[in-house]
């Protein structure tokens, strides 16, 4: 279909007339009143965006049976899937100038941690000493070293039910789940060029936005899995954009970029490691890229009704810095902890703000920098002057890394032959999107 889609694209660009000017998806410009009597446009926006996360966690081994040597094994499959509802607002102020407020609200984020059982004939297999091919509760270096502990037969944690795992169980790790307000965003958009205005300059729009982390932050503690719940990242946000649109014929390319520039709140998880006071020892910077091209299918301008087709690409670049990464929420240790020594674990809760105490692990690691990209297909429909719709279907891809730098100094995540690694990271995302024009 897509193929057929792009053919008739191309030759309706050949074969017929030349549409008016109209700016893409991304580049939609608000504006304000420019004479007496004219009123501003005003757009509110819902959109739904449904991400499905999976990923490889493998660790470093060093033991006889590798000769000495260090290689890496199999240990955990890690599960993510996120509910998200997106309201926004956009008014324009004057001339070409618009204002919006973001609120992204999480319906539900659900993680959890598997045994890596994908190997051939893995159910059949028993239990053994190491057998790095088929993981499960006698063999995993994951309870191995106390990261989750092992009592029995019974293993890791549940927190949706407040209570280990049973053998059997291929899972090991469930998080509660997780709801509220991500964060808060107001912004501005100024759109230097309009080709809807002037025919012969592209549309060129720079956005600065503001992203305010008022909500609970994410933490997690064993002893009450069940009360934080909260979604929020424990930093704000700024970020410095632009996108780039012109359109020729019945196509409409676009390309663009950001920036953004993470600042800690007061009482953020971040200020309580270690390290987190340098330069690189804040949360992780941020800048991308996007690209992408809107074909139009078909299109009455005097009715303001069109249907366009939509291939966007990304790519993305997270630098060295603080994260909470996959492991996160089993990283992190009991508040009875040090109160209580045995509920503290040896190389995994340390003395996170140096006063000579060992204080429960907050999860958070030093993560080394890496990348992302991925695409998007979808459609847009223009009904008519009042109202649209949008549709997204995609996949991103992650850069295979360690989860730690291997200079953060705790040895039971971060030595040579103990670092756990992420491998073949892929996010499905699926966004459905209606929006209101004033």
């Amino acid at each position: 279909m897509v193929r057929k889609a792009l053919v008739f694209l191309l030759l309706s660009s050949v074969f017929l007339p030349a549409p008016g000017a109209h700016a893409a998806e991304v580049t939609r410009v608000l504006s304000g009143s420019r004479a007496k009597g004219e009123l501003f446009d005003m757009s509110l926006t819902a959109s739904w965006l449904r991400e499905d996360k999976t990923a490889i966690i493998k660790r470093e081994f060093e033991a006889a049976s590798t000769g000495g040597d260090t290689t890496v094994i199999r240990d955990l499959i890690y599960r993510q899937s996120r509910n998200l509802l997106n309201l926004r607002a956009d008014t324009g102020l004057f001339r070409n100038i618009s204002a919006f407020v973001v609120a992204p609200l999480v319906l539900s984020d659900d993680r959890s941690l598997s045994f890596d059982r994908r190997s051939d004939g893995c159910q059949m297999m028993g239990a053994t000493a190491f057998t790095p091919d088929c993981v499960n509760e006698v063999n995993s270096t994951f309870l191995r070293d106390g990261i989750q502990d092992k009592v029995g037969g019974e293993f890791g944690w549940d927190a949706t039910h407040n209570r280990r795992f049973s053998s059997p169980s291929e899972m090991v790790f469930r998080g509660p789940t997780r709801k509220g307000l991500e964060y808060l965003s107001i912004g501005l958009g100024w759109a230097v060029f309009n080709q809807q205005t002037d025919d012969t300059k592209p549309t060129w729009i720079v956005r600065l936005e503001s992203r305010f982390s008022v909500a609970e932050d994410m933490r997690f503690d064993r002893e009450k899995s069940s009360a934080n719940t909260g979604v929020g990242l424990g930093y704000h946000q700024y970020v410095l954009s632009t996108m780039f649109s012109k359109r020729f014929d019945w196509f409409d390319p676009y390309l663009g970029g950001w920036y953004m520039l993470p600042s800690t709140t007061s009482g953020s998880i971040y200020k309580q490691y270690p390290l987190g006071r340098n330069g690189f020892g804040g949360p992780q910077h941020r800048v991308g890229a996007d690209f992408g091209v809107e074909g139009i299918i078909w299109e009455q301008p005097r009715e303001q009704q069109r249907v366009t087709l939509e291939l966007r690409g990304r790519l993305e670049m997270r630098s060295f810095g603080l994260a909470q990464g996959e492991l996160w929420e089993p990283l992190s240790g009991r508040s009875t902890c040090p109160m209580d020594p045995l509920a503290c674990r040896k190389d995994i809760d340390w003395d996170l703000n140096q006063d000579g105490k060992v204080e429960p692990s907050n999860g958070v690691t030093r993560s080394p920098s890496y990348g992302l990209f991925g695409g998007d297909a979808g459609l847009n429909v223009q009904v008519g002057r009042y109202v649209r719709f949008r549709g997204l279907f995609g996949l991103t891809w992650e850069q295979d890394r360690f989860l730690t730098d291997g200079r953060s100094g705790n040895d039971a995540t971060d030595a040579t032959g103990r670092r756990f690694r992420v491998e073949d990271a892929r996010l499905w995302h699926v966004m459905l999107e209606g929006g209101l024009l004033f």
